[in-house]
């Protein structure tokens, strides 16, 4: 299902709410999820991550409670998305009542059934929209495709929400390439139930994946992380570095490490953790919920 809401609703906790308790009553596994912009103005970098912080924060708190298995990923505005790449993502699509069902792009919704289009009500919906918290930004007013070669890596193990926030403002941000920095094995022995870490190559398969589902133009650079810096140490040519605010520390070391090198800094763009706590961490999306869990299933008849 492909899920168009506004920019409005995105940033309405109450609305998205609503939103998703419609879609849970959908037989669906997977929602593709577009915010169509309000206005003409350009989208910012500190708007889009409100955007998403929002979206995906309220179908986690949603979905686990219902206990529902259900994928989400929200999409990159762009009118050059890739039909043939949207025909064989999703065959339905639900908007909200303030969207022009007529404005949305056709490489969206040309190869979908008319009968199988709806509307859902949220402009009677009333809320408090909060935007913009503090993010620790270079430039909050950064917009799309407007640093050349922009940086992020992690684990991507087990591929949650909190990546995919990662992934999709590296992604909106660069205009040339992304660079993306995936965890080798060396650096995992410490790492809790990593006997149920995915291999190096699945995490990688699934990087590329989800980036060409929502920027199908890009071609990510995949380097193997094998110490603190990775490819920052190795590529003089990057602007900037996405992180999360639990890695944050590692951006200075990298800066440090570029300066000794007698390169230039990178403008740091730090997204905040997903569902928990931002000072202590605790409650945080993580990966190793997801090993802990397929253990716990493994070995339910020890517990």
């Amino acid at each position: 299902m492909l899920l168009v809401i506004t920019e409005r609703d995105s940033y309405c906790y109450n609305a998205i709410e609503h939103i998703f308790e419609v879609v849970l009553t959908k037989n669906i596994d997977e929602i593709y999820v577009l915010v169509h912009p309000d206005h003409g103005s350009p989208l910012t970098v500190s708007s889009l991550i409100d955007q998403l912080g929002n979206i995906y924060d309220s179908f986690f708190q949603l979905t686990s409670v219902s206990k529902e298995k259900l994928n989400i990923n929200v999409l990159l505005y762009d009118e050059k998305y890739d039909p043939e790449i949207a025909s064989q993502l999703w065959t339905s699509v639900l908007y909200t009542d303030s969207v022009d069902v007529f404005s949305i792009p056709k490489a969206y919704i040309e190869h979908v059934d008319k009968n199988k289009i709806h509307s859902i009500s949220t402009s009677t919906i009333e809320c408090t929209i909060e935007k913009h918290r503090k993010y620790r930004l270079s430039n909050p007013e950064s917009t799309y495709e407007s640093i050349p070669v922009v940086a992020v890596g992690g684990t991507f193990d087990h591929l949650h929400d909190g990546h995919k926030i990662l992934l999709t403002v590296s992604a909106f941000l660069t205009g040339r390439r992304l660079i993306v920095g995936v965890t080798g094995p060396g650096l995992l022995g410490n790492k809790k139930y990593v006997e149920y870490m995915e291999s190096f190559e699945i995490r990688v398969r699934n990087v590329n994946s989800f980036v060409k589902i929502i920027k199908p133009g890009l071609f990510p650079d995949i380097y193997e992380i094998n110490d603190v810096c990775g490819p920052t140490a190795q590529v003089e040519s990057i602007d900037a570095l996405v992180v999360s605010l639990e890695s944050y520390k590692g951006a200075e070391f990298v800066n440090n490490k570029r300066r000794e090198l007698g390169w230039k800094p990178l403008d740091v763009y730090t997204i905040g953790v997903l569902g928990g706590n931002e000072e202590t961490f605790n409650h945080k999306m993580s990966s190793t919920d997801y090993r802990k869990a397929e253990y716990l299933r493994d070995h339910a008849d020890r517990v």
